[in-house]
């Protein structure tokens, strides 16, 4: 995929990761809160769009977390190019 952040008011950088739950458990309202990686991608300043290319896993649900390591807001735009099949 591809992950862009714009609407940059502070510096930051995006953690992408597999979400450990499935929708079953958000449904549930049991789903536990993931901890984010420290990994970065992309990383950002103060009035840039940055993007880059991130290749991921899914958790058990296909479900990825995108978390906004930043104390400020970005809008992200993210193009899926394709996935691959666990079977």
């Amino acid at each position: 995929m591809n992950a862009t952040v714009t609407n940059t008011t502070g510096s930051g950088h995006l953690s992408i990761a597999p979400d450990p739950n499935t929708q079953l458990q958000y449904d549930r309202g049991t789903a536990v809160v993931p901890h984010p990686p420290h990994s970065a991608n992309p990383n950002w300043t103060k009035g840039a769009t940055v993007s880059n290319l991130a290749r991921t896993g899914t958790g058990p649900d296909g479900i990825v977390d995108f978390c906004n390591r930043s104390w400020e807001p970005v809008d992200l735009v993210v193009d899926l190019f394709g996935i691959y099949d666990r079977r």
